[in-house]
């Protein structure tokens, strides 16, 4: 009914505009009318005559118009045009149309502004359609330790961070074929990040979604539950399972068959942009998809890990390479963690790091990424610690936890090593 009413307005808008236009494009001399009536309202030499028509005059040359003889000022008249080329005719202003049309269209603009204002949005029409997302799990966010800041000042945080820089690792050689061999980066200092604006999870939008997306089989439902566990104890928020989304929801334009390998993908562009974004609830801080299947960002590529948007709080990762989960439960738990977390902290605006060994480095393959680090750098952790409001002593306390009950040995290591730092910071 919104939408009727809207374009009614409209037509009728544009239809006022429309008859407005004409009678300027008529009355301005764009051509095309035969007789101009009006007044009389003065004689100029040369026997120009100034013919007042609505509020404005026309300047009448009699070598291009026939006007009747012995005219007086005051008097009503109408001029044959000779010449339809009102251009050389006209010399004033162009007349207004009558005083009548005003209202109507001034209505009508009003009429379409308030309609403009009740409207939704594209985006909001698509969700609408989507229906609301279906929770079938929670996992409520860690309670904060008693000295807990719940919105770190920056100050506060750039202290942190010193304190933590002792723990960081250099990167290393970059070698051939990894992610900074082909992919020139700037990197990130956290200053950096709290001048660009940076998506954070405050106000009404601090759940994390993760949202499946086709089936999950045998144990690799059991590293998504412990993912979402992970999840909530990584960025200090709640986290809710959606029920997954069946894949035939993807098009076939939006799939393909590697042509190399052989196996089937799906394109994360269209995961993002069609699948995700029209649906993301309200109350998201994050609204990430999870697939067993492969993934492919496009041309050019032969796939990825996982893929995110650094403003629309929308991403996705897969399972699919992460190896098999029935015979090596923790070396796929552990890729699959890292890959979630790495895209959910793209979700709060964090680039790439290209200072430490770090979360949120860049990855070309599997070789690369289980070279890489669970833990953030001490500038990701800043970043992080600013965009959630966790406490790091509390943070630090649930990931070692995590890690030395699901056997990441070397990871509760590296959260211990952090907690003594933090101290009680």
């Amino acid at each position: 009914m919104t939408t009727m009413l809207f374009y009614l307005s409209g037509a009728a808008f544009l239809l006022v505009s429309l008859y407005r236009l004409v009678w300027h494009h008529l009355m301005g001399g764009l051509g095309g009318l035969a007789t101009v009536p009006g007044r009389v309202v003065e004689i100029r030499q040369a026997g120009v005559v100034a013919i007042g028509v609505g509020d404005g005059r026309l300047l009448v040359d009699p070598g291009l118009a026939q006007v009747p003889s012995g005219i007086q000022p005051g008097q009503r008249v109408t001029v044959a045009l000779l010449d339809r080329q009102p251009v050389r005719l006209i010399r004033a202003r162009v007349p207004s149309p009558p005083r009548w049309l005003h209202w109507p269209q001034l209505a009508s603009g009003l009429l379409c502004l308030l309609m403009l204002s009740v409207m939704p949005t594209a985006e909001e029409a698509a969700a609408e359609q989507a229906g609301p997302v279906k929770v079938g799990r929670r996992i409520r966010a860690p309670a904060a330790s008693s000295r807990s800041v719940r919105a770190p000042r920056v100050a506060i945080l750039v202290a942190l961070q010193r304190r933590l820089h002792r723990l960081d690792r250099p990167m290393g050689p970059v070698r051939p074929g990894d992610w900074l061999a082909h992919h020139r980066e700037p990197g990130q200092t956290f200053r950096q990040y709290l001048g660009s604006g940076p998506v954070h999870a405050r106000g009404g939008r601090k759940v994390i979604y993760i949202q499946p997306i086709g089936p999950f089989r045998g144990k690799q439902r059991r590293v998504l539950d412990l993912t979402a566990d992970f999840m909530s104890r990584y960025f200090c928020l709640e986290v809710r399972v959606a029920r997954p989304l069946p894949l035939s929801l993807i098009p076939a334009s939006a799939r393909r068959r590697h042509p190399t390998w052989g196996m089937k993908q799906i394109l994360t562009t269209h995961v993002l942009d069609v699948l995700l974004r029209p649906r993301r609830p309200r109350d998201a801080a994050v609204y990430i998809g999870f697939t067993a299947s492969d993934l492919w960002p496009g041309r050019g590529w032969n796939f990825v890990f996982g893929q995110a948007s650094l403003r629309e709080r929308v991403g996705v990762w897969s399972i699919h390479r992460n190896g098999d989960p029935e015979r090596h439960f923790n070396l796929c738990l552990l890729r699959t963690i890292k890959t979630a977390v790495h895209e959910t902290g793209h979700m709060l605006s964090m680039w790439h790091c290209t200072a430490h060994r770090c979360n949120m480095n860049g990855s070309n393959s599997l070789d690369e990424s289980d070279r890489g680090s669970l833990a953030l750098c001490s500038e990701c952790a800043a970043k992080l610690l600013w965009a959630t409001g966790c406490d790091a002593r509390t943070r630090y306390e649930g990931l070692a936890a995590f890690a030395s009950k699901h056997g990441l040995a070397a990871q509760a290591r590296a959260y211990r090593l952090r907690l003594e730092v933090v101290g009680g910071h």
